[in-house]
């Protein structure tokens, strides 16, 4: 099972997860366990079940720092509060040693065996979004911080939890049965009626906040390996990791101000190439206009991102830039020149994915830049006030320099000095204009630059003659 972007979702694995704890219920209530000591088999991976629930509610909570803080807080969210309750309730499952070496040999040990495995890996999955305490890892760990968002996790995690919480009675029946004695059985079971409850009430509050939006469902593993098997693939890789990387930087304390130019030139490229295929009608049901709502915001985008690019190029820093950015940007320049080409058509030997596909790509890489001008506006305004901005002195203003004389001199010969907030209000503004999608101000397209935005892009090719950083 894979998501959108062909890998494994967070809403596949708890999808498997349900489908085995479901198939492990039917079969316990209809056949026996055939002999003891796959009976005790089946108990262990009951227990490991336990475990992965408690493990997993316990890192969608938010991990220990924030589960601490819900668990002293005078009024919290219904949902987080029923989370926190179900947690302790199954906190004696996470201290559980394992009493049974022996795999399980029935269907319902198997299936349980397997639902744990899909839980801990969606566990796994998270833990790349979070650390252990809480702390953001990535830009989507912000999500996870969203009550709504938490509510259908939880709301998924306790109907998961439920059906295997009142399978406790039949396992115990099924044990006995099975030549475990009842002593034995009723040791090795725990209480799980406060578990129950807490899942009861968890999957009740969690249905009243959940507002069914599926940006849970759809979360991948953080930081994954570029595919390069498929071309259309390999170009969606690059830009998630652009953006991955450009939220990265927001938490350096120094950052190369090659690396927004960079950006920049990334942004232009794939605004200029989106903004012609939703144009074109290669993808089937767009209208060929640009008032078409995502080829505007790639016209508007492509505008603030140039806009960004000459006035970046206008600023130096003491950081030199980014290998693995300026590799992504001239790996997103050459893919988007081949299976986007300015003025033709996509040919079908590129084409081979589905056009739905194409264009959900091509929009989800517009969106992706307005997510990196966020980022991109966080580090400049770092650098601006930790004092790491330089500028040329040939681009002060006289009444920049008038009654300095070390500026007059600066200015004389083109010596570099600390950027006035002058000169970089434009790019902030830039950046702004990025991020809403909206035309950039001060920013009128010339009359001569066509929709396909060759010369745009012509006037970046000085990006691509500098040498690429150590």
């Amino acid at each position: 099972m894979t998501g959108a972007t062909g890998r494994t979702s967070y809403a596949d694995l708890m999808g498997d997860a349900a489908h085995h704890a479901a198939l492990a219920s039917i079969s316990l209530s209809r056949e026996p366990i055939s002999d003891s000591g796959n009976a005790r088999a089946t108990l262990e991976s009951y227990w490991q079940l336990l475990k992965a629930l408690h493990q997993h509610a316990w890192q969608l909570a938010g991990g220990s720092q924030r589960i601490e803080g819900i668990s002293a807080s005078a009024g919290p969210d219904q949902p987080d509060a029923a989370a926190v309750r179900f947690i302790d309730a199954l906190a004696r499952t996470s201290r559980h040693p394992a009493t049974w070496d022996a795999s399980p040999a029935s269907g319902v040990g198997i299936d349980w065996s397997s639902a744990a495995a899909s839980l801990r890996t969606a566990t796994d999955l998270l833990s790349t979004h979070r650390d252990p305490r809480g702390v953001r890892l990535t830009p989507e760990a912000t999500m996870l911080d969203d009550p709504e968002v938490r509510a259908q996790g939880f709301s998924g995690l306790a109907d998961i939890a439920t059906t295997v919480l009142v399978a406790e009675r039949d396992l115990g029946l099924r044990c006995g049965q099975a030549a475990v004695p009842w002593r034995e059985v009723g040791r090795r079971l725990p209480d799980l009626e406060p578990a129950r409850l807490a899942a009861h009430d968890l999957a009740r509050d969690g249905r009243q906040e959940a507002d069914g939006r599926d940006l849970l469902d759809q979360l991948e593993v953080a930081r994954p390996g570029i595919r390069t098997d498929d071309p259309f693939v390999e170009l969606g890789d690059r830009v998630r990791r652009l953006r991955q990387t450009a939220w990265q930087l927001t938490h350096e304390p120094h950052v190369g101000m090659q690396c927004l130019t960079d950006y920049a030139a990334a942004a232009v490229i794939v605004h200029t190439h989106a903004g012609a295929y939703l144009t074109s009608g290669i993808s089937g049901d767009v209208s060929g206009s640009p008032v078409h709502s995502m080829a505007r915001r790639a016209y508007h985008g492509r505008a603030a991102w140039t806009l960004a690019h000459l006035e970046g190029r206008q600023l130096r820093t003491a950081t030199p830039g980014l290998a693995l950015v300026r590799k992504d940007l001239l790996s997103v320049r050459d893919l988007c020149q081949r299976l986007l080409p300015l003025g033709a058509s996509v040919s079908g030997e590129d084409l081979a994915a589905d056009p739905r596909q194409v264009r959900a790509m091509v929009n989800a890489s517009i969106r992706a830049f307005t997510d990196i001008a966020s980022s991109n506006a966080a580090v400049l305004e770092n650098l601006s006030r930790t004092g790491q901005l330089y500028v040329s002195g040939h681009r002060l203003t006289g009444d920049q320099v008038t009654d300095d004389p070390p500026l007059v001199n600066a200015e004389v010969h083109g010596s570099f000095v600390p950027a006035p907030a002058q000169q970089v209000r434009p790019l902030a503004q830039a950046f702004a204009a990025a991020r809403a999608g909206a035309p950039a101000q001060g920013w009128t397209q010339p009359p001569h630059v066509g929709p396909s935005g060759e010369l745009v892009l012509a006037a970046m090719r000085m990006t691509f003659m500098e040498s690429e950083p150590a």
